[in-house]
């Protein structure tokens, strides 16, 4: 790679390639996970954000939640809202207004405690 006197489209890419392969290398070392988000830029600098787990910890935090949470005996169950059937699927602790999140089918809503006990109690 040759030296880079500015920052482009075309030279973060390359350099997004070398640090992907980098951090593989590191990946392989020491068993943490590596993921690059959304790359900012100037004519000068760049910024990024970069995101590294363990294998399996980010998992068993959010089953630990949910076992622990408002809603354990919540999870699984089903009703009715304007004609749509909605499942209880998660507690989702970041989310301090609406922190219940229920699916349709593919589409995900967010809910209160309330609003949820309200429609499973009809």
């Amino acid at each position: 790679m040759q030296k880079i006197e500015s920052f482009n489209k075309q030279n973060l890419k390359e350099v997004r390639e070398l640090l992907d392969q980098k951090l593989a290398e590191l990946t392989k070392e020491t068993g943490i996970d590596f993921d690059f988000n959304s790359i900012t830029f100037n004519e000068g600098e760049f910024s990024c954000k970069l995101k590294a787990s363990i294998p399996g910890k980010a998992e068993d935090r959010v089953e630990l939640i949910n076992s622990m949470s408002p809603i354990k005996d919540l999870i699984g169950k089903t009703f009715t809202v304007n004609g749509k059937t909605l499942t209880v699927e998660r507690y989702d602790s970041k989310k301090r207004k609406y922190p219940i999140i229920c699916s349709s089918g593919s589409a995900e809503y967010k809910l209160s405690l309330g609003q949820v006990t309200k429609y499973i109690e009809g």
